[in-house]
């Protein structure tokens, strides 16, 4: 038997060019203390200025980055 993991989907956050590994690791740190339903946070080295946030809702996201420093908007 397969386990069902809850549907989740790939969301763009607009960040401060040059600080994505900063911002990825602040939000990862929030999502623990938290216990967000956050399975993924991504800094591409080819993608300036954005990360990679995989969760369930887009809600989720925007709580995520609320109050954190040098994230701009979910895209």
């Amino acid at each position: 038997m397969s386990e069902e993991r809850p549907r989740t989907s790939l969301y763009a956050v607009k960040v401060t060019a040059g600080q994505e590994r900063n911002v990825v690791q602040m939000l990862a740190d929030k999502a623990k203390v938290e216990k967000l339903p956050i399975e993924a946070i991504l800094a591409s080295a080819e993608l300036k200025g954005y990360i990679i946030v995989e969760t369930d809702t887009p809600h989720t996201v925007d709580e995520l980055i609320r109050g954190i420093k040098h994230t701009r908007e979910r895209v």
